[in-house]
């Protein structure tokens, strides 16, 4: 409800014949109540005489205004059926017109609207004028100065003052004759002058007499002090005579008792009715001086005598021969401002910019801000002038590498590349150690392209087509060479054929809404399906490049959906022609009505999971077997290496997966593009024993306790995938405190009777609770909303398919950063790898090391790597087994004294093992060393790399 006092800013209007408003139909009362508040303010503009004659004609045309309150809500206003409209107001950046910032105040509807002064514009000077300011004459005519007199001859007196010397000639001692200069003055005399003039050679001459006029006629400059201070003037002793000095003449009213004043006579005449005569004098004359003798914007050299506090605002006080001027602080520039604020001394004359007489009191006011802006200027030009020089030289160089590297190219040639730089755009690549290019993102492949990272790394060689020169660069791409990821038969497909090849037999989703531009979108979208449902929780996602789709929301529901929340809808598959051109069969879009606002699936998945182990006995059980296995597994930092990679592998896309890993200071961090978490998948990371891989033999890494590998040198685990957000923390606190975390997870947080009954049951596992190592932490995922603030600037990301963070301390993640290089250094491991092309790893100081496999038709891998500098590059040969059964009964038809069995291990999990057996079958010994993957296998296929060179195979070594 909007209150009668909100105030509004009108920001922008669309005015033409076609302009219309439709109406209200939520918010009628306040629409009604509303529109003759803002009309009768607007009617308010029309009377004042700042408007502008074309506003006036939009407020009396066909026009809509848009008003925003203080709080962001938008209203639209129509001039001609006067309604008002409140609900889903938009309006588009590029379409409407903004109004003029005189016109943006803010006003309480029904009230006045005002309109802001037009400012005045910025006084603007020569920047030549800088420079002509510093050979400005230092003196001034006539003006006063204070001097010691030095030395006294027959013809004169020299005077000392401010690091000069100037003569008083004797005929401008006195006025009447002298017969030695002796007579006025002496050697030491403190004395005021004039400066009389400056000959070419810098000879300065001084007047004495001039100060000492028997009469006082007007004009006459004078020198005084206070003597008394009056309600409205100065009384000035000057020699001996007291003069008036009216404070409308003087230039400041902070004058005190015994202050020197530098004056003019302005009056000397007779009162016969008083009987005396009467004598004023005025500061402001030599202020009608300076500005009949200077035009506005002229440079003047001024000196700065001091500061001076009127109403607690501080002025800086100049003088200009004989001109005094007050001078706001505001007026100075920000090194004067600072120079003055710190009680600096400034002995030098300074520039400042005359800008004008104020007429009612004739001061002339000073300002440095335009020669303030006049140096930037100038600076920016230098600047500007500068880089202009230095881009032309870069354009010249550029254009001699072109051309060197063009000479003998033509269109269509492959060119061998690295990878320098990667943007949300595209990616820079080194052609020559001169030259770097730029490969806009939609170049890197046929296929749609929503980031360059999934494509290509950091100091990766690649291939690319050289299509010519234009606008000075050479103009290159990767989409002739790479590969179509789609086979063609998928854009025949229908909507549901589409689906199956996802896995997916339902056409209802659960999506966020996101906004991108002006356009809204549906990501994250998740199977909704009844319990028990193997579909319930499978994500819509690109089942070949392993993207997570979004989803178009047709412009016309933009009114039933709200940024970042999250609605059940259905899908229609987008146009066969629009999905060609894109690149990708998986287009779809939200074109019906039959959306429904529901809660954050994927938090709501997490926060009833955190509360499953219900049970302090098998807690317990299940916190000792989870350290148990969890150490004995994998204590090595090569093995938590491997299964955090077999991880990724197993969870590839048909276009397989890219994996990087990043040592930050604080954390050890994987991203990979493989598939994200369904609900199965975060099921099984949130289980000690289940795995959605257990379903495919063909994975390595099937068991599903291996995940917990993660937690042996980390004791808060950060995960994000697809719209999962979750942490594992062995620090938080809840663990520490058997009824606080069990009334939770319980329900019984409000339930006394219950909760006593809970104490009775477990009264032995509350008394011997031994805080979170009794908590199986392990298995209990915290929501997150947003990433560690020290994960910003790192790969963990939330547009990664899969970011997993462990924080570790720093002595453990220097531990890992050696095992990773190591690993590195020998990237053969990577053959073996079903799914994975590519692996990059960023340490502390930023350096990326990377290896990538590519795979060719004819079963010959080569491995690039950055890391090892004299083996940059490596072929093998794979040569297959084929499929291999694996079973007692094959094991028996060969002859083979050995067989499966099964076994309970000491941490109560049952598994599956090999045996020695003797020729009537009985179990002789157990074979040692054989994981439980491998010996619960049904088939198994060995590999063999055989390294090649140009010539061929180049046979077995002991390396291989």
């Amino acid at each position: 409800m909007m209150s009668p006092t909100t105030e509004v800013r009108l920001i922008g209007y669309y005015s033409s014949e076609n302009t219309w408003l439709n109406p209200e139909t939520k918010r009628l009362d306040e629409a009604d109540e509303l529109a003759p508040l803002i009309q009768k303010s607007l009617l308010t503009l029309e009377e004042n005489g700042r408007i502008q004659e074309s506003f006036l004609s939009v407020l009396s045309g066909n026009t809509v205004f848009i008003f925003k309150t203080r709080e962001g809500e938008l209203i639209a206003y129509h001039t001609i059926t006067k309604r008002i409209r409140l609900s889903n107001v938009h309006y588009n950046k590029e379409t409407i017109t903004p109004v003029e910032s005189i016109y943006k105040r803010w006003f309480t509807p029904g009230e006045k609207m005002s309109i802001k002064p037009t400012p005045k514009p910025e006084l603007q000077i020569e920047i030549s004028d800088l420079s002509d300011a510093s050979h400005k004459d230092w003196w001034v005519k006539n003006e006063v100065i204070i001097g010691v007199v030095q030395h006294v001859t027959n013809f004169g007196a020299f005077v000392d003052f401010d690091d000069r010397t100037g003569l008083i000639h004797i005929s401008n001692l006195a006025w009447e004759r002298l017969e030695h200069p002796r007579d006025i003055l002496r050697h030491g005399d403190k004395i005021h002058a004039v400066i009389l003039n400056v000959d070419s050679d810098e000879k300065i001459q001084l007047g004495y007499k001039q100060l000492h006029n028997a009469f006082l006629k007007p004009g006459n400059i004078v020198v005084g002090y206070v003597n008394q201070v009056w309600d409205n003037a100065y009384l000035i002793q000057v020699n001996d005579t007291k003069v008036v000095l009216p404070f409308s003449e003087a230039i400041s009213k902070n004058l005190e008792k015994s202050d020197m004043v530098i004056a003019t006579v302005l009056k000397n005449e007779w009162n016969p009715e008083k009987h005396r005569r009467e004598i004023s004098i005025s500061q402001r004359s030599f202020h009608d001086e300076f500005a009949k003798s200077h035009n506005v914007g002229d440079i003047v050299n001024l000196k700065v005598l001091g500061t001076v506090e009127t109403n607690g605002k501080i002025s800086v006080l100049v003088k200009h021969g004989n001109l005094r001027a007050l001078v706001p602080m505001k007026h100075l520039s920000k090194t004067y401002k600072d120079k003055v604020s710190n009680s600096e001394s400034i002995n030098d004359p300074i520039p400042f910019v005359y800008i004008g007489q104020n007429e009612t009191s004739r001061i002339v006011s000073f300002d440095m801000r335009p020669i303030e802006r006049a140096e930037k200027a100038l600076e920016q030009q230098r600047l500007k002038e500068e880089k202009e020089a230095q881009l032309q030289a870069i354009m010249n160089q550029c254009r001699e590498c072109i051309e060197s590297i063009t000479a003998d190219l033509e269109r269509g040639t492959i060119l061998e590349v690295v990878v320098e730089k990667i943007t949300k755009d595209g990616i820079f690549v080194k052609v020559t150690d001169e030259y770097s290019e730029f490969i806009a993102k939609g170049e890197l492949s046929i296929n749609k392209v929503l980031s360059a990272e999934d494509e290509v790394f950091v100091e990766e060689p690649i291939s690319v087509v050289y299509l010519g020169t234009e606008n000075g660069k050479i103009i290159l791409s990767r989409k002739a060479i790479s590969e179509n990821k789609y086979p063609e038969e998928l854009y025949d497909k229908s909507l549901e054929e589409l689906l199956l090849t996802m896995g997916i037999n339902t056409n209802k989703f659960i999506g966020k809404v996101i906004k991108i531009g002006e356009a809204y979108f549906a990501t994250n979208l998740m199977v909704v399906s009844e319990i028990g449902n193997p579909d319930n929780g499978k994500l819509l996602v690109d089942p070949i490049s392993g993207l997570r789709i979004m989803v178009y929301v047709n412009n016309r529901l933009r009114n039933l959906v709200l940024e970042g929340r999250f609605y059940t809808l259905q899908l229609n598959l987008s146009f066969y022609d629009y999905r060609k051109k894109s690149g990708t069969p998986y287009l779809f879009s939200v074109d019906s009505p039959d959306i429904v606002e529901v809660d954050n699936p994927y938090e709501r998945i997490v926060s009833q999971s955190f509360k499953k182990q219900t049970s302090p006995s098998s807690n317990s059980s299940l916190a000792n077997l989870l350290d148990t296995v969890g150490q004995g597994l994998y204590s090595s930092k090569r093995r938590m290496f491997f299964e955090l990679l077999q991880n990724a592998d197993d969870c590839a896309s048909e276009s397989g997966t890219q994996v990087k890993f990043e040592l930050s200071d604080t954390h050890f961090i994987l991203a990979h593009n493989g598939m994200p978490f369904s609900k199965q998948d975060f099921d099984s990371i949130i289980s000690a024993a289940k795995s959605t891989k257990s379903a495919s033999k063909k994975k390595t890494g099937y068991k599903g306790i291996g995940f917990k590998s993660v937690f042996t040198n980390s004791t808060e685990v950060t995960i994000f995938s697809g719209g999962f957000k979750f942490a594992f923390n062995k620090s938080f606190s809840l663990y520490n405190d058997f009824k606080r975390f069990y009334f939770f997870i319980n329900g019984y947080e409000n339930e006394p009777l219950k909760q006593q009954q809970f104490l009775e049951q477990f009264e032995l596992e509350c008394r011997d609770f031994h805080g979170v190592k009794d908590i199986p932490w392990q298995l209990l995922p915290i929501w997150q909303k947003s990433k560690p603030h020290e994960l910003e600037h790192t790969i963990f990301s939330p547009t990664s398919n899969v970011s997993i963070a462990l924080r570790m301390d720093k002595k453990m993640l220097e531990e890992y950063h050696l095992a990773l290089m190591e690993i590195l250094q020998h990237p053969k491991f990577m053959l073996f790898m079903r799914s994975t092309s590519r692996i990059q790893y960023k340490d502390g100081q930023h350096h990326y090391s990377s290896v990538k496999k590519i795979v060719d038709s004819n079963a010959n891998v080569t491995l690039l790597n950055n890391v090892i500098e004299n083996n940059p590059k490596e072929t093998f040969h794979i040569e297959n087994s084929g499929l291999i059964l694996v079973n007692n009964e094959v094991f028996a038809s060969a002859g083979i004294l050995i067989k499966r069995a099964t076994r309970t291990n000491s941490a109560g999990i049952e598994e599956t093992i090999l045996v020695h057996i003797d020729e009537q079958g009985e179990i002789q010994s157990e074979i040692n060393d054989i994981p439980d993957r491998l010996a619960s296998a049904d088939s198994i296929e060995i590999s063999f790399a055989i390294r090649t060179d140009e010539n061929g195979l180049t046979g077995l070594t002991h390396e291989i």
